[in-house]
């Protein structure tokens, strides 16, 4: 765990470097090199000065980036990344593109994030505060779905951002398809441009019922399935009114 330095000092380059702290406190050091100490106390050195590191270097340092510099690099190739992605890849993997600033100047095509979803621009123009993506729908859409990939919530959709043929939504815990482009209705308003898929709803196995004595009327036929003593039968031959113990040839244990 280290050691209480009351004080420490090193010298780097004819600057000395001092740490103070108190015994039995809870403002100690504890540590064998000056860069323990720079660490422990949230400062860095650069060019003989010392520096406390503010929230934004925080933020570069969790992203394995030590400068500004570094960061633009950094947002430079992830534009280059991004700019190929599909709307799908765009929607899933939202935190790479980056976000909705005022006074930038934006070009058709461009995707930007902006409270966490992906919006596409549809004119070129400086943004302003007032312009948000989702306040300002003759120049934003939103990037709702894409033919791949997982089906997100059906959302209603605007001129500039309908679905397309062989989207997929999730309505009311079904999944959608869209048979038409240029689809702005749910599938509750217009039934004949979605196609059900699927219910979202798990589905649940099948229950077994316990074997019951039949007569000529409700026999078991071939292919039933039947609960007998904790093990399942199926039965072989039509018109089963037996059960397993009493006539084996005409049941297959399951399990």
């Amino acid at each position: 765990m280290g050691f209480i330095r009351e004080k420490y000092s090193n010298n780097h380059g004819g600057l000395t470097v001092m740490f103070l702290g108190e015994s039995n406190t809870d403002n100690y050091f504890a540590g064998d090199s000056i860069q323990d100490a720079l660490e422990y106390f949230n400062m860095y050195l650069k060019d003989n000065q010392i520096y406390i590191k503010t929230e934004d270097e925080l933020a570069l340092a969790e992203v394995g980036i030590s400068s500004i510099e570094e960061a633009t690099e950094l947002r430079t190739e992830l534009n280059s990344i991004v700019s190929t992605m599909t709307d799908e890849e765009a929607v899933e993997r939202a935190i790479l593109f980056s976000n909705w600033v005022s006074g930038k100047a934006y070009t058709v095509g461009e995707r930007v994030r902006y409270g966490g979803r992906i919006f596409k621009v549809l004119q070129n123009h400086t943004s302003q505060d007032d312009w948000t993506p989702s306040r300002a729908p003759s120049l934003f859409a939103e990037v709702l779905t894409s033919e791949t990939g997982e089906p997100q919530e059906w959302q209603q959709p605007s001129s500039t951002n309908p679905y397309l043929t062989g989207d997929k939504v999730i309505f009311n815990n079904n999944i959608y398809e869209s048979l038409i482009d240029n689809n702005i209705w749910s599938p509750e308003d217009y039934p004949a441009g979605w196609r059900l898929l699927t219910s979202e709803e798990p589905e649940q196995e099948p229950t077994i019922p316990n074997w019951s004595q039949p007569d000529a009327s409700n026999a078991y036929n071939i292919g039933d399935q039947v609960m007998y003593n904790d093990h399942i039968y199926q039965s072989t031959i039509d018109n089963n009114v037996w059960s397993p113990d009493s006539y084996p040839a005409g049941w297959l244990l399951i399990e």
